[in-house]
């Protein structure tokens, strides 16, 4: 059944531009009973997933199939991912006018566990506007991307959008989170995986992440970022987008962070760090 959008889908969208706070009709379907439900069941140090396990998770791709970044539904009509996948600066798999992609070169993959799943023409569906945060720049602060679909995704029980966390700040530097994607799986793979996979890292707090910084050259702000990782198990690249989630006392999942940039735990014993999107607006 659905319901009224959640305040924080609302806020976010508001705030990107994408609509105003009078007309949240524009957001899509949303339906409280659904989000965030998953089913128990490889990022780097992961284990594979199980169909439908994190049913929100989407893979960004060329339309000639290039999986490039991963995303994540908060509504039927939306996915969040991260602005670096559509710089030239860091994506090379799309084409651009100017600066800008060229929405005809994308496309977005929903309900998948395996990328070579190509059977389904309705699980792909292509976008119809791409809205990057303002106050995005390359040094990956405001890392948030919208993406809007040309059509309306169907939820159910099997598909799904993840649940936004509330607007209060979440409690810092403590706790196990998990992280999906198909990135590379180890610190020498040169492809990313085929196969969705997943694994629990803890949450690192401010003082912790900012000391295991210090050396590196990297615009560190606290407002824009959480940090976590677990020894030899992180992000890496093809991750970019996905979310970081946070199993909530009621058994569903919310979105608190956005996969964004780290050091990928293979040279240096640093966390990965996320977007947090409870206080991106």
């Amino acid at each position: 059944m659905n319901s009224r959008v959640p305040e924080t889908v609302i806020l976010i969208l508001v705030f990107v531009g994408i609509v105003s706070g009078r007309y949240v009709q524009d957001v899509g379907k949303f339906s409280s009973s659904l989000c965030g439900k998953w089913r128990k069941g490889r990022v780097m140090g992961g284990e594979q997933t199980k169909y439908g396990e994190f049913p929100w998770i989407t893979s960004i791709q060329s339309t000639g199939g290039q999986h490039f970044c991963a995303g994540f539904m908060i509504s039927s009509r939306y996915v969040i991912s991260a602005a670096h996948c559509f710089s030239k600066k860091y994506n090379l798999h799309v084409e651009y006018q100017g600066n800008n992609v060229n929405l005809d070169s994308m496309m977005v993959a929903v309900n998948r566990v395996k990328l070579s799943n190509n059977s389904d023409p309705s699980k792909i569906i292509a976008v119809n506007k791409l809205t990057l945060h303002p106050n995005y720049d390359d040094t990956l602060n405001n890392d948030i991307a919208i993406l809007e679909l040309q059509k309306e995704i169907e939820l159910n029980d099997e598909l799904n959008p993840i649940c936004l966390p509330k607007m209060e700040n979440e409690d810092e530097g403590s706790g196990d989170v998990t992280v999906a994607g198909w990135g590379y799986r180890h610190c020498d793979s040169v492809t990313t995986s085929n196969e969705l996979h997943k694994i629990t890292v803890q949450l690192w707090t401010a003082d912790a992440c900012k000391n295991a910084y210090k050396n590196e050259n990297y615009v560190f702000n606290r407002k824009d970022y959480v940090c976590a990782g677990s020894d030899g198990k992180d992000i890496s690249k093809g991750d970019s987008g996905g979310p970081l989630m946070h199993l909530n006392s009621d058994g569903r999942m919310s979105a608190i962070g956005i996969v964004s940039s780290g050091k990928f735990m293979c040279s240096d014993k640093v966390p990965g760090i996320y977007t947090k999107v409870n206080i991106t607006f």
